[in-house]
């Protein structure tokens, strides 16, 4: 009960002046920084959690964000359902951006891996795809890091069936994290209750994965050869974390939800029942020293709620922008003022 946050109380804190970005998107669950500031936001692969979503739902679909407008992604050689979720980005060189998403399609998850080049605007192509079955995931994925063009670590956040939502609701430890390499599959972290946001590090010798149900991220180093995982240490959050951005080695901003039993209660009922927000950051000096943990934003779920993911945007990186599993988008100005 304590880690799910009841009888948490949320106050809201914005760090800046701060608005809903107006457009027909709804639930833009994970977002991601690109070198120019621009961002691009993953928008309805919850939607189908929620009853009569056909009602809330404005479609499934990436953006590309560019301050406080954006433009919809045409992305080709994509068939069939697409309902995104978590999504990794990593840039290869200044025209060519490697785009891994989560598909929450209802016949089995897999993961669609997108080249993007950002000198073409809001269009993407997909070269390839991975399912779970590829995997050996008997469940669902939650959120994935990109290594290279064919190599990436995915978060297996719950298994098939009832088994799977009773381990995850008595805290039973049977999701994993998978590491793809071209064609092979490896359990590189087993025993987790829920495994959900990760990333990677610029220079991939450390990686970042939330537990939202245990109040913890966990950091691995990532052996450079074998690409397995390590367990370096263990944050303490007293949050529920989701999705992780990766500032550098030394910081990172985390969504997190501050009472996830209101984010699945706001899940039936988006509309009437709102569910509290929250960004962390953590800093440190070293890779040595321990983290320290600040509130950068929190809501008390009347802006925005059941945040999921915060990053920092714009051309000066001085606009944090909070996404939310299905809820809206905001975008807050850092030093209090407006852009004109």
């Amino acid at each position: 009960i304590e880690k799910s946050g009841t009888y948490r109380v949320t106050w809201t804190h914005h760090p800046g002046e701060c608005h809903p970005m107006k457009g027909e998107f709804r639930g833009p669950e994970d977002v991601a920084t690109v070198h120019d500031g621009r961002v691009i936001a993953s928008t309805g692969g919850l939607m189908m959690l929620v009853p009569n979503h056909e009602k809330f739902s404005k479609g499934s679909k990436l953006l590309l964000i560019d301050g406080t407008t954006y433009k919809e992604f045409k992305l080709q050689n994509l068939t069939g359902e697409f309902l995104p979720l978590g999504l990794g980005v990593k840039q290869i060189k200044p025209s060519l951006y490697l785009v891994f998403v989560v598909n929450r399609r209802s016949q089995g998850n897999r993961i669609e891996m997108f080249k993007w080049n950002p000198l073409e605007g809001a269009v993407m192509s997909r070269y390839d795809f991975v399912t779970t079955k590829q995997m050996g995931i008997s469940g669902t994925t939650n959120d994935v890091t990109v290594v290279s063009e064919y190599q990436f670590y995915v978060t297996n956040d719950q298994n098939y069936g009832s088994v799977g939502a009773i381990a995850q609701i008595f805290g039973i430890p049977l999701c994993k994290v998978v590491f793809w390499d071209n064609g092979k599959a490896y359990d590189v972290a087993k025993g987790h209750v829920s495994p959900n946001g990760i990333a990677i590090s610029p220079d991939g010798d450390l990686l970042w994965m939330a537990e939202p149900f245990q109040n913890q991220i966990h950091e691995f180093k990532v052996d450079p050869k074998s690409h397995k995982l390590v367990l370096q240490k263990t944050i303490d959050v007293h949050t529920a974390p989701d999705n992780i951005e990766v500032v550098s080695e030394n910081e990172l901003l985390v969504g997190c939800h501050p009472n996830i039993i209101q984010f699945a209660k706001h899940l039936s009922s988006p509309d009437l029942i709102r569910s509290p927000s929250q960004v962390l950051r953590l800093t440190r000096r070293t890779k040595q020293a321990d983290w320290s943990i600040a509130q950068l934003f929190a809501d008390d779920g009347k802006l925005i709620s059941g945040s999921s993911v915060g990053v920092l945007g714009g051309k000066n990186k001085d606009i944090l922008y909070v996404g939310s599993g299905i809820d809206k988008l905001v975008y807050c100005y850092l030093d209090g003022k407006k852009k004109t």
